[in-house]
């Protein structure tokens, strides 16, 4: 059977949810930027009706979630006539719990090494696929029988994948089209024996893992990452669009990405100025392209101990790094040896002092004075009294001038503002902690209150069942005693007259006589309350003041609760200030040192000027 034509698009490494650059400015544009080119890709490949997407590995930067699935299923919605397929690599890997183990994309996507195969592609589509004989746990091959096309490929199911999955691996039907997708080649990333890979049978082999696009043979290529994500993948970036024929395979790599990482390496001497390197590198960058991400790399030849002061030039750029800007002096010898007793060699002295600030202090004055006297640039590296004169004086002035400059900085002067609202900002955690304890012992104090208030109505009804049951108690018991001595008489008589009702009668006089005594002691217990010194006048006035207190234990509680929110709001406030504080103290702690180091300096030179 003759191989069909077939074409394609070869892309790895994409990490969909990284952000290179975190530190830098442009870090938010360089993770937009990843999902653009890959999306960029997407309509390049409708453009030119590829039949194919192969994205071998890390498409995510992490195990894709139900949201990032349907992110890329709505990309990939947008192919009109074309399959894309994806292995996993050691950052997307098939996890036990990974939703892309299970997904049901719209679009039309196969995943390699996942049991289910898409459901949503018709028995007579060209892109109908089934899981051909010479898949294994390890090694997937999907069968495109109208295409007469079988894809082999090696998904991760785990971070790391140190089984050599493709040793001894052969093309099963060399009149098919043949195509392999692997991620890794390394010990501990899918290990693989590229030599005998060349004579594997495989028309082509997409290779990911690596980020820069690299040719193991005219078969085997690494597409590399479509965007660059750190400065160390400088060069082109993009993918490869393939295209399989009978005479063979053709290929070519298209650059997509938003921006390249360069270096530029700038040579200068004693005698460059900072207006020449300036102006050079602008127009370097101008020829180059602005939106690309540069570090500069700053060459000293012929010993230059200059200094430079180039980053807040290229503010404007998109600059990583400038490496070089500043000269470290360390070695002082000519100098010391030059200038033995006189005044530049006391200053010189006063570096090897045992205050580690005042040595540092020093070193800057010292590196100030011979780059301002330019006796670096001179053969011979001693400086007299007059010069060492001016030079001082240019010195202090310098640096007076820089310490001034730092300290009217934002950090310092926003660091220097929250410091003075911390100042005049009460501290007010004692008296809070005395408001909490005052507010729970009020709170117990009204609870208290409260229940005895609640129980003062059943109080006062005990009290009057009481005071009746004494009251009727002495008549019942005579009633009861008239009753028992009578009632026997009273028994023998009815039946000896045949009169049963008369027991009837007498039981009903017995329970008549009850609540008569008890109604009557009530209604006495009421005019003893009322006589005795107002009884009754006395529990309502009870109830009142009970009632009083309540409302004032009610009272202090919301008082003291009003004066702990105050005091609470109050030390959030200073909570809050302290917290800007240590976040401002950590932003500025490298400015303060150097200012510290810049009065160190001054100190020293003071106390020569005065000599």
């Amino acid at each position: 059977m003759q191989k069909n034509e077939l074409s394609f698009i070869h892309l790895s490494d994409v990490n969909i949810g990284i952000t290179p650059d975190e530190d830098m400015p442009w870090h938010a544009d360089r993770h937009n930027e990843i999902k653009k080119t890959f999306k960029n890709i997407i309509s390049y490949a409708n453009k030119q009706n590829i039949d194919f997407i192969l994205l071998s590995g890390d498409l995510f930067n992490h195990v894709p979630n139900e949201k990032d699935l349907e992110e890329l299923d709505a990309v990939c919605g947008l192919l009109n006539d074309t399959c894309v397929i994806y292995s996993t690599g050691d950052m997307d890997y098939l996890k036990q719990d990974s939703p892309l183990l299970n997904y049901e994309f719209q679009s039309m996507i196969y995943v390699i090494g996942r049991d289910r195969l898409p459901q949503n592609v018709d028995t007579d589509s060209r892109f109908y696929a089934v899981r051909s004989e010479q898949a294994s746990y390890m090694l997937d091959c999907l069968r495109f029988e109208k295409l007469n096309l079988d894809i082999y490929g090696v998904s991760y199911f785990d971070k790391k994948h140190s089984i050599p999955s493709l040793s001894g691996i052969v093309a099963a039907d060399e009149n098919r089209i043949n195509i392999l997708l692997a991620h890794g080649g390394e010990k501990k990333f899918l290990p693989i024996n590229f030599q005998e890979l060349k004579s594997a049978g495989f028309d082509y082999v997409a290779m990911g893992h690596r980020h820069k696009y690299e040719q193991i043979s005219d078969r085997i290529c690494y597409a590399g990452s479509p965007e660059p994500l750190s400065e160390n993948e400088q060069g082109r970036h993009g993918f490869i669009q393939g295209h399989i024929t009978k005479d063979g395979l053709e290929k070519r790599f298209i650059p997509m990405a938003c921006r390249e990482y360069k270096t530029i390496n700038y040579p200068v001497n004693n005698y460059t100025k900072d207006a020449d390197i300036i102006d050079d590198i602008m127009h370097l960058i101008s020829i180059e392209g602005k939106q690309h991400i540069y570090t500069i790399n700053i060459v000293r030849l012929d010993g230059c101990e200059n200094s430079f002061d180039l980053t807040s030039a290229f503010a404007d750029f998109h600059i990583l790094k400038i490496s070089g800007e500043i000269f470290e002096r360390s070695d002082y010898d000519c100098y010391i040896k030059a200038n033995r007793n006189n005044e530049f060699g006391e200053l010189l002295d006063e570096m090897y002092g045992e205050s580690p600030m005042k040595r540092d202090g020093a070193k800057l004055a010292v590196d100030t004075m011979i780059d301002m006297s330019g006796l670096n640039r001179r053969k011979g590296n001693r400086m007299n009294a007059k010069h060492f004169d001016e030079t001082l004086r240019q010195t202090m002035e310098v640096l007076s001038a820089r310490l001034e400059f730092m300290a009217k900085s934002n950090e310092v002067q926003e660091y220097e503002k929250a410091k003075r609202k911390l100042d005049v900002s009460p501290d007010v955690l004692d008296k809070l902690n005395e408001t909490w304890a005052m507010e729970r012992k009020a709170e117990l104090e009204y609870r208290t209150v409260k229940a005895y208030f609640d129980e003062l109505p059943k109080k006062h009804r005990r009290e009057r069942i009481r005071t009746v049951i004494r009251l009727a108690l002495v008549p019942l018991i005579l009633f009861g005693l008239i009753f028992i001595i009578t009632l026997p008489q009273g028994i023998v008589k009815a039946a000896s007259a045949n009169q049963s009702n008369i027991y009837a009668m007498s039981m009903l006089i017995v329970a008549l006589g009850i609540i008569v005594c008890l109604y009557a002691a009530y209604l006495l217990s009421k005019r003893i309350g009322t006589a005795e010194n107002g009884y009754i006048m006395e529990k309502k006035a009870d109830d009142d003041e009970v009632g009083k207190q309540l409302t004032l234990c009610q009272e202090k509680v919301d008082a003291i609760r009003a004066k702990r929110r105050e005091l609470q709001l109050l030390e959030n406030q200073r909570k809050g200030l302290l917290e800007e504080i240590s976040i401002r103290e950590r932003q500025t702690e490298k400015i303060y040192y150097e200012m510290r180091v810049l009065e160190e300096a001054m100190k020293v030179l003071k106390s020569h000027y005065t000599k």
